[in-house]
């Protein structure tokens, strides 16, 4: 999705379905339907990106040891 008027929109759907998602009187049936509609709305800001993909990469791997360029040079 490349038109910016699009992608604020379904923001600002993530942002309402994310803060109804963090209520304390959420039940499971709402919670299952919130994260079906969340789905669709990132399938709708990057649906040629695999995001089981996304989500290993960013939240299960650690980020790579910085190393200095001193030390990348011995190995």
């Amino acid at each position: 999705m490349n038109d910016p008027t699009g992608q604020a929109k379904v923001i600002d759907s993530l942002r309402s379905l994310l803060k109804r998602l963090g209520s304390p009187e959420l039940m499971l049936p709402e919670a299952k339907l919130l994260r079906s509609q969340i789905s669709q709305l990132l399938g709708e800001i990057s649906p040629d990106r695999d995001r089981s993909q996304v989500y290993r990469s960013t939240l299960y791997e650690p980020a790579p040891p910085h190393r200095s360029p001193h030390e990348q040079r011995r190995g």
